[in-house]
């Protein structure tokens, strides 16, 4: 329900229909001005300017990871959940999110990196299916993933829970967690909250230094993407405040 409110595309059309609800009822100045402000809202947000901003400004918080050569050090890669969905006539790798799938991958590239490291992966399922966990699983080890430097968590539904269950399970283990570089700032911080330190692994960049050569200006549905995973995440961290 949250996600939807936040998505840019939904504010732009609640402000024109209550354009049309105000010139109904009469007041043609009001309904002019809130569907001039409805047309510039949606300009905003499907150009690149706004969105690819305020995405850098939350990716470029935590660099890529790279792990130091000969590292010994039992680590355990927590790499967070990313959606999936549940469909049987499809392989593992295919039921995952493009968010999940890229997560994964880069959180078999550390564990090929730190040889003493075990995967934890973590992700629920909202109808009662196989977790996303499983899913993530199935694919790891389709991908070469040694089958006991895997562990599971099923039952986490977001990234607090996520940060909460690992915390109790394994205390202070020593942790990288793999997660999309726009989310990590969120994710580093409900660690934090549940007082456990962790090494950012981030990863999924929407935004890519090649990209800025293209026309700003454009209007793109990318970037209407872009500015809704922006809201999610600025709304999620400041949410976490009172929320837990």
């Amino acid at each position: 329900m949250v996600k939807t409110l936040l998505n840019p595309f939904f504010i732009f059309w609640i402000g024109i229909l209550l354009a049309i609800a105000l010139a109904v009822g009469k007041k043609e100045k009001r309904a002019k001005v809130l569907f001039c402000l409805s047309l510039a809202w949606l300009f905003l947000v499907s150009t690149s300017l706004l969105p690819d901003w305020l995405m850098k400004s939350l990716e470029d918080r935590y660099a890529v990871y790279q792990p130091p050569a000969n590292d010994s050090t039992a680590y355990h890669i927590l790499v967070l959940g990313g959606g999936h969905v549940a469909d049987p006539r499809l392989p593992p790798h295919a039921q995952l999110s493009e968010s999940a799938l890229a997560r994964l991958v880069e959180g078999i590239r550390i564990y090929r990196l730190l040889p003493q490291s075990k995967l934890v992966l973590s992700g629920y399922s909202s109808t009662g299916g196989t977790s996303q966990a499983k899913v993530l699983k199935q694919t790891a080890v389709s991908l070469g993933v040694d089958e006991q430097d895997i562990l599971l968590q099923e039952k986490p539904q977001n990234t607090y829970q996520e940060a909460k269950e690992y915390t109790d399970r394994y205390g202070d283990h020593p942790l990288v967690v793999v997660t999309s570089a726009s989310h990590m700032p969120r994710a580093m911080k409900m660690f934090a909250m549940v007082g456990r330190t962790a090494i950012p692994a981030p990863t999924n960049y929407r935004i890519k230094e090649s990209e800025y050569d293209r026309r700003p200006w454009l209007p793109s549905v990318d970037n209407i993407r872009n500015m809704h995973a922006v809201m999610i995440e600025y709304v999620g961290y400041w949410a976490a405040n009172w929320r837990y």
